[in-house]
């Protein structure tokens, strides 16, 4: 062999050692461990990736030591913190089966923001400064609604849009509505209740005219004040919310005001009428038949008296 053959083979095998050593240095080294502990050229430590039996997990330091960034899986999801310069918390993310969820915090630690979104409903929560929830704001399939709440975490004011149309509760302190107004398809309502939360005011405007009802502690309506387009009415009624009296003023025609006394029933059985032409009292049997009139008009008083089947035996003048 020639020293020309033994240069072109030395050649050769330097070329296949070469490619080999720069595949080597190109492939990634693994590295397998519980715990990576990364330090500065002065030896703080930077960051620490560990895996305990919760999870892995990822620290990152400032360079004062403190611990500003971390990020761990468990079975609950992952979660993101920030701290800040002192170590502490101020803001973390989490994501579990329900949804992700964000909080942000004070100096002392207390979750002051929630921003969370719950099985596809977005909410919003302030908190203050002891932890309790303060504001709350959601918006469901149902529409949106706000909550603020007393130093107790006690709903005091709720309010909600829905497809019926928006309605404001007020509460007191034992969480009982007190307060209620609302616009239901386009009818606006005012509801007062007693600190059991029955309704013992209610107020509403129809397309007919706005209306009034005063209730007793079992719910039924006792007074009744209604404004029509043709006048307006006052109803008083017994325990069983039967009408007993009705006094009705109108606006137009001939009659300018009537008087009704109902019994259990429901039914009339005295009429105290005034119109342009006079007054006239009606008095009427458990049928409903008229047994008895009496009249003042401009001609002079009259009395009409009436059997059962309505056939008059008796008048005057």
């Amino acid at each position: 062999m020639t020293i020309e053959d033994r240069l072109e083979k030395i050649e050769k095998e330097l070329a296949v050692l070469m490619k080999a050593t720069a595949a080597a240095a190109t492939t990634p080294k693994v590295i397998r461990a519980n715990q990576i502990i990364i330090e500065d050229e002065n030896g703080k430590l930077c960051a620490e990736l560990s895996m305990s039996k919760d999870g892995p997990g990822l620290i990152l330091y400032d360079e004062n030591g403190k611990p500003r960034a971390g990020l761990s899986v468990s079975e609950n999801g992952p979660r993101l913190i920030l701290s800040d310069d002192g170590g502490k918390p101020r803001a973390w993310l989490d994501v579990s089966d329900n949804g992700p969820m964000l909080n942000l915090c004070d100096d002392s630690g207390e979750s002051r923001v929630g921003v969370s979104v719950f099985k596809n409903m977005p909410m919003l929560n302030l908190s203050d400064e002891k932890g309790e929830s303060r504001v709350g704001v959601s918006v469901s399939e149902n529409g949106t609604t706000l909550a603020l709440s007393d130093e107790k975490g006690e709903s005091r004011v709720g309010v909600s849009v829905s497809e019926n149309g928006p309605m404001l509760n007020l509460y007191d302190d034992s969480g009982e509505s007190r307060v209620g107004v609302s616009v239901f398809k386009n009818m606006p309502m005012l509801t007062l209740s007693d600190e059991k939360g029955e309704s013992r005011v209610g107020v509403n405007v129809f397309e007919n005219g706005p209306m009034l009802n005063l209730y007793d502690e079992k719910g039924e309506s006792r007074v009744g004040v209604s404004v029509f387009k043709n006048g307006t009415t006052l109803s008083l009624s017994d325990e069983k919310g039967e009408s007993r009296i009705l006094l009705s003023v109108y606006d137009e025609g001939p009659m300018l005001a009537m008087l009704e006394l109902l019994d259990e029933n429901g039914k009339s059985r005295t009429g105290l009428g005034l119109s342009k032409d006079g007054q006239g009292l009606i008095m009427y049997d458990e049928n409903g038949q008229n047994r008895a009139e009496l009249s003042v008009s401009k001609v002079g008083p009259g009395l009409m008296l009436k059997d059962k089947k309505g056939k008059m035996f008796w008048s005057t003048p």
